[in-house]
């Protein structure tokens, strides 16, 4: 390639060597192509420095999110992965991972309730025929509680939704 650019600049010399002006004129040109090649180069660092500082945005924001998941995850003794589809769930439902693990605590505690006798959602179960035994909850009762404002079972059934096949 340098061999390449000595021989176009050795013609150029050789065809304008009688004409002073051709030479100036080809010197301007090729000063005007370098300064025009130097404006590329620094267009290419600031493009790269973008890319740079996106891809480090976006590292930071997923890293950020697995720190979040698995901290609710120990909070709610939710498998990481499960909450991952939870938490998409609720970000269809207009929601976040903040929302849906205050969700979990208010439907625990409407569970415990229940399984006491006591509080609104007692009734509401007994009307459904679903009887609470033990504190294990298994996901099917939230996406068949059939309450419409209840958060986790519009986030499990949204969930649901998501992984059938379209």
């Amino acid at each position: 390639m340098a061999d390449s650019a000595v021989r176009h600049l050795l013609e150029i010399v050789l065809k304008f060597k009688n004409d002073p002006t051709g030479i100036e004129k080809a010197d301007q040109n090729l000063k005007q192509f370098l300064n025009n090649l130097q404006a590329v180069g620094k267009q290419m660092v600031a493009v790269g420095a973008a890319i740079t500082a996106a891809l480090g945005l976006m590292t930071k924001a997923a890293t950020n999110y697995a720190s979040q998941l698995d901290a609710t995850s120990k909070r709610t003794g939710l498998a990481v992965d499960e909450l991952a589809k939870l938490g998409y769930a609720a970000e269809m439902e207009h929601a976040n991972l903040q929302k849906l693990e205050m969700s979990f605590r208010y439907f625990t505690r409407t569970i415990n309730q229940a399984k006491n006798g006591t509080g609104q959602a007692a009734d509401e179960f007994a009307r459904l025929g679903i009887q609470i035994r033990n504190q294990e909850v298994s996901y099917g009762l939230w996406a068949t509680c059939g309450w419409k404002r209840c958060a986790p079972c519009r986030i499990w059934a949204t969930a649901q939704r998501l992984q059938q096949p379209q």
